[in-house]
């Protein structure tokens, strides 16, 4: 004998993978802009001839930041697609707004991704 799917319950366990992605979205963000800071006041106290190659990793570590909190926001918005379609079967729910769109989510990977690229170019640079 199967059981029914109760939407409560399955728009519970959506609902909180979906926090779970969106938080550690600003948590990956925040975690690899403290190391790289960290990182950039050990570099001070360094030779300067570890400087570039210092500057090369840490453009690398912010790239592969930027990359998964694009992942992480991918994620996201799956679950908030999902949320959307359980609403939708539901007489009496109100549905949630649309996402889509330029926002600030979309555009911090890109950010991050361009500093990345910026402080990758400084330390080959600064190697020549």
């Amino acid at each position: 004998m199967e059981e029914e799917r109760n939407p409560n319950t399955q728009y519970a366990v959506v609902s909180r993978h979906r926090l779970h992605y969106g938080r550690l979205f600003f948590e990956v963000i925040a975690f690899g802009v403290i190391a790289l800071l960290l990182g950039t006041i050990v570099a001070l106290d360094l030779p300067i001839a570890w400087r570039p190659i210092l500057a090369i990793c840490g453009g690398g570590a912010l790239l592969m930041t930027a990359f998964i909190a694009y992942r992480l926001n991918r994620q996201e918005e799956a679950y908030a697609a999902l949320l959307v379609r359980i609403e939708q079967n539901q007489a009496g729910w109100q549905a949630s707004p649309a996402i889509g769109g330029v926002s600030s989510r979309h555009l911090m990977p890109i950010g991050l991704a361009l500093a990345a690229i910026a402080i990758a170019i400084l330390g080959l640079w600064l190697a020549f």
